[in-house]
């Protein structure tokens, strides 16, 4: 049996580990485990009986203290509904029932976690044979962190004539399965080992560690998973919501362990459910979307807005000037990075709150909120303070991101130039970095003491991110009333127009190619029309009619070299 060796530390252990360092953590030999914790099994069930009973079988034959575990079977609105087994080998099983209204995985897990008061919840599909090592070895990591959530790993199988008794027998006398499947084919999904690879064994700082989490095989201390709010029941299609669950984990700074001892086999080859035309899966695909920043999950596309930003930007107001306000909140909503959300927070007996408000009344980016309140979006993965001293440029945020991007701080400072960070700081935080911190202040000193502990911080100068220090009336910081436009002008950027006039010209050459091969196109095809009738191999024929396409691409070049120079040169536009 596979048995996992910790890395040797310096450091006492604390009760967590730097970033995703879950090497760290000195867990015991499942051989020397002692358990002291009650776990409760979920398994999520409907309308698969035959295949539940081999569960059940599997559970019942756990090393775990079968006094500290127990079974709860949460039944989706079966027919006929599940019946606790007569026969259940000393098993402590229990049986709770929801009524069938779509696909309610989600709401089943949810309702099996409260309906028990456990330690430990472990989340097993109703289709997989644990081994017997399967509990402990989920629940090893659970007494040593409070916020662990442990992955387990799968194997496919066909079960196909392995009935109740071969699979009693098997495991009551050599604790093991594999000798059920010595002549049949055996996978496993090769985009988890992939994944595991190349985030080094999930020790790596990647922002979609959370991927590799399946609902099916999965373990958390019952109260950090009420803290998360539990599976998101709006997912009433077939996938998706334990992909959405893992990733608030993540966020939330759950130590994310891969566990290859926590093995159960899943009974048959498994995979996405097909629905007639994939509109459910799709309805899945742009669920997540709206709910999962991780960007390559979500392409943050210039003007789109999401249920969950990427990032959280919160501007404090004091006493400064209205004018002041609305154009440092205008230089955020410039940035080129639209996936954002800002909070100004306000005092609302400022004579001049109304004239705030309104400004921003109908942009859906901008909330106004009182600053004794709760943060209304503090669930975006990144999240910003930006001072009133401060200006960003259009480019501010996208840096910001580079800055973070695997293995970034779980902290930056940024200094608006010519202020002391006193007047003037721009603070990035990570929210899991943050929220990881906050549960274990006091052992690992203040806030910030813990957050530079378990993901580092970084001072650097605001200049290099284009953020300059805000002046009533320079170039960077104009604002005019309401009925004049202008536009931010940088007067440092200037347009090459050598540049301009070489890439014209060799556009005006490759447009004049593109016509003359449509020309010679146009004659070719008139004369392969006879050709395709005479000929019995149509294929050949379509063969010759293939157009070399090096003229459209490199039109396409082009065209993308000039809307890029475009973009990065400023028109001075005077107001209408």
């Amino acid at each position: 049996m596979f048995e996992l060796t910790t890395s040797e530390s310096e450091e006492p252990f604390k009760g967590t580990v730097p970033g995703n360092q879950w090497p760290r953590i000195p867990v015991q030999a499942l051989s020397d485990f002692e358990p002291s914790l009650r776990v409760a099994v979920v398994v999520p069930f409907f309308e698969d009986p035959e295949a539940l009973e081999l569960t059940l079988i599997g559970l019942a034959h756990q090393t775990y203290p079968s006094s500290l575990m127990e079974v709860v079977v949460a039944d989706d609105g079966s027919e006929p509904p599940f019946q606790v087994p007569a026969d259940h080998n000393g098993l402590q099983i229990r049986g709770v029932r929801q009524e069938r209204d779509g696909f309610g995985l989600a709401r089943a897990r949810n309702l099996g976690a409260r309906s028990n008061d456990a330690d430990i919840l472990v989340f097993l599909d109703a289709d997989m044979v644990p081994v017997p090592e399967f509990v402990a070895a989920h629940a090893r990591w659970h007494h040593l962190i409070p916020d662990g959530m442990v992955v387990g790993f799968r194997k496919h199988v066909d079960f196909e004539a392995i009935g109740p008794k071969a699979v009693r027998k098997a495991l009551a006398e050599h604790g093991s399965l594999d000798g059920l499947f010595r002549d049949r084919l055996i996978t496993t999904p090769e985009w988890i080992e992939r994944h595991i690879e190349r985030t080094g064994n999930l020790t790596s700082e990647h922002d979609d560690l959370y991927r590799v989490a399946s609902g099916g095989n999965l373990s958390l201390r019952r109260e950090f998973y009420l803290q998360l709010g539990g599976n998101d029941e709006s997912f009433t299609e077939y996938g998706g919501e334990d992909n959405e669950f893992a990733y608030r984990a993540l966020l939330a700074g759950a130590v994310i362990i891969p566990e290859r001892a926590a093995l159960a086999w899943h009974q048959g080859a498994g995979g996405w459910q097909q629905d007639d035309d994939g509109s459910g899966r799709r309805l899945t695909h742009i669920n997540l979307q709206q709910r999962i920043s991780e960007q390559s999950l979500r392409h943050s596309r210039p003007g789109r807005g999401y249920l969950v930003p990427h990032v959280g930007v919160v501007v404090h107001v004091r006493d400064e000037p209205v004018e002041q306000v609305i154009l440092v909140v205008e230089s955020i909503l410039g940035n080129w990075f639209h996936d954002l959300h800002i909070e100004v927070r306000c005092h609302f007996v400022r004579p001049d709150s109304v004239l705030l408000a309104r400004e921003f009344e109908f942009d859906p980016r901008v909330t106004i909120v009182d600053p004794n309140g709760p943060p209304i979006k503090d669930v975006a993965a990144v999240q910003m303070t930006v001072p009133l001293s401060a200006v960003l440029g259009p480019r501010t945020v996208d840096k910001v991101l580079a800055e973070l991007q695997h293995g970034g701080p779980g902290a930056l400072h940024l200094t608006v130039p010519q202020l002391s960070p006193s007047d003037g700081l721009v603070e990035v935080t990570q929210r899991r970095s943050v929220q990881r911190a906050l549960r274990h202040v006091g052992a690992l000193g203040s806030l910030p003491d813990a957050l530079a502990t378990l993901f580092g911080e970084r001072w650097m100068p605001g200049g290099d991110f284009e953020i300059e220090r805000y002046e009533a009336g320079n170039a960077l910081a104009v604002w005019t009333p309401p009925g004049e436009r202008t536009v931010i002008v940088r007067p440092t950027m200037e347009i090459d127009e050598n540049k301009v006039t070489q890439l014209a010209k060799r556009l005006q050459r490759t447009e004049s190619d593109l016509s003359n091969h449509r020309r010679r196109k146009v004659v070719r095809f008139m004369n392969l029309v006879g050709a395709v009738t005479r000929m019995k191999g149509v294929r050949a024929a379509a063969r010759k009619l293939t157009a070399p396409a090096e003229e459209v691409r490199d039109l396409e070049v082009i065209e993308d070299e000039l809307r890029s120079l475009i973009r990065r040169s400023p028109e001075d536009i005077q107001p209408e």
